[in-house]
């Protein structure tokens, strides 16, 4: 029950990204909401993992490689 949750959080705060990512289409703000989104995506598998007891260097490099690889795929193909 417990991952359940933390898997709905993750769902929401994708949802919320891709709807601020289709509210900023053509707007200034649409790097920022990039940004905020991945952001919230490393903190959340930070977080998801120090809760299981499995965080490990190794894991905090692979949530920040995605969430700036993932930012970036984004930026620059939407």
């Amino acid at each position: 029950m417990k991952q359940l949750v933390h898997y709905l959080a993750l769902v929401i705060i994708l949802t919320l990204g891709f709807l601020a990512l289709i509210t900023f289409r053509y707007h200034p703000l649409r790097p920022v909401a990039i940004i905020l989104t991945a952001a919230a995506y490393f903190v959340w598998g930070i977080l998801h993992h120090l809760s299981l007891g499995t965080l490990h260097r190794q894991v905090v490099l692979e949530y920040f490689s995605l969430a700036i690889l993932g930012g970036i795929i984004i930026a620059t193909l939407l």
